[in-house]
């Protein structure tokens, strides 16, 4: 019988569900609720990791995979340069591209601050913080980022805060390009040169400047 049940299970599998979407006004509140917390290393790491995940799309793999030698910074932003990626079938690396913001949205001042806050001028970036406020020196575990996630939305009332990941960042970032009539793919195909304004016009800038904007 028990054989026969688990031929069943396995035939009439649940379907996969998927990560919620991490929408522009989420991702707004979760800022919003990290700026009324006490100035800890957490909430600055935390800041930097929630608007560099969902600008850029990031998957948790890449997040956590991203050390300091891999940011290029420019009078527009950060280029960060991943030599690997999963998402990089061909093993060429990824190249995304952060602009400035314009207002109280930035991720790039974000990981500014984050990385002088916790001197970090080599290796990881994105590290696992203890109980007393002490960075630690190794990579966060990919599976973090989920659980910083789950803590932002239950802190948030979010209904759906158990149903978050980082695809939840990708798929928010989906349809905030949508609102702003840019093409995803090309979102994610940015690198740094393509933060440079063509003739001073801040409104063409990139479909990511233009997404923070929305971001109140």
């Amino acid at each position: 019988m028990r054989k026969t049940l688990g031929g069943i299970r396995r035939t009439h599998k649940q379907p996969k569900r998927k990560a919620h979407p991490l929408r522009l006004e989420h991702v707004a509140m979760i800022l919003a609720y990290l700026g009324q917390q006490p100035e800890t290393k957490k909430r600055t790491r935390d800041l930097a990791l929630i608007q560099v995940g969902f600008f850029r799309a990031f998957h948790r793999s890449e997040l956590v995979a991203i050390e300091h030698d891999h940011l290029h910074w420019e009078p527009e932003g950060v280029n960060i340069v991943l030599p690997r990626s999963e998402t990089d079938p061909h093993g060429e690396g990824i190249s995304r591209a952060l602009p400035y913001g314009t207002g109280a949205v930035c991720p790039v001042r974000s990981l500014k601050t984050w990385l002088q806050a916790a001197a970090i001028n080599r290796g990881p970036v994105f590290r696992p913080i203890n109980r007393w406020d002490q960075v630690q020196s190794r990579a966060l575990n990919p599976g973090a980022i989920k659980a910083v996630l789950k803590s932002m939305g239950e802190a948030c009332g979010f209904e759906f805060a158990t149903e978050l990941s980082s695809h939840s960042f990708r798929r928010g970032l989906a349809t905030a390009a949508a609102r702003v009539q840019e093409d995803f793919e090309a979102i994610q195909r940015q690198g740094a040169g393509d933060m440079r304004p063509p003739s001073g016009d801040i409104s063409r800038k990139g479909g990511v400047l233009r997404i923070t904007q929305l971001c109140r």
